[in-house]
């Protein structure tokens, strides 16, 4: 017997991200996310200040990114976990999107869109490329958003080892059922 929730639990990979995060915060205002999780991977700026301040949790350790993520998620409450990075912008109202594709049939998991925020083409090309990739190829990157079935996650074995653990972990849910790509992109933006 497990003690979820049904809402989404953001899970954000951080190390010494304290330029991005305030602004990240402010995207997450009308993202209808049940809580944050800053997985902080030995940070020795402000991130962790900065996190608690906004009323984030904060898992933090010296080991791999996936053995805090993993951590995080025995201490997350949600039916669906989201893993994002700090540089991303997400659509308002992205949870409820969250949980509506994980209540369609066979969905299990899926991944946003990207849109790099500038105004040269270079940019613009590369939200074309990293998309592209992931679509047709399977590069799933952690800009996309990832998002599964807190379920799933734990069948799977939890967050992959792999250096592309996102696409893995999309490999994995996609021999599981369907996944689904969201409408509306998440904005990135580069520092």
């Amino acid at each position: 017997m497990n003690n979820w929730t049904e809402g989404v639990s953001l899970l954000v990979p951080v190390k010494n991200a304290e330029k991005q995060l305030e602004d990240f915060f402010k995207s997450l205002k009308r993202s209808e996310v049940l809580e944050v999780i800053l997985c902080d991977c030995g940070s020795t700026d402000q991130t962790v200040a900065i996190g608690r301040n906004n009323g984030a949790n904060i898992i933090r350790g010296d080991s791999s990114p996936r053995d805090i993520i993993n951590k995080a998620v025995c201490h997350a409450r949600g039916t669906a976990l989201w893993f994002l990075t700090p540089s991303a912008r997400p659509p308002v109202y992205a949870g409820s999107y969250i949980i509506g594709a994980l209540e369609e049939p066979k969905v299990c998991a899926g991944w946003w869109p990207v849109r790099c925020i500038a105004n040269n083409w270079t940019r613009r090309w590369k939200s074309f490329r990293l998309n592209m990739a992931a679509s047709f190829f399977g590069k799933v990157l952690p800009e996309h958003g990832v998002y599964i079935s807190r379920m799933l996650f734990e069948n799977i074995g939890g967050y992959p080892a792999s250096e592309d653990a996102e696409a893995e972990m999309i490999r994995q849910a996609k021999a599981k059922g369907k996944i689904l790509v969201m409408p509306d992109p998440i904005k990135i933006i580069e520092a």
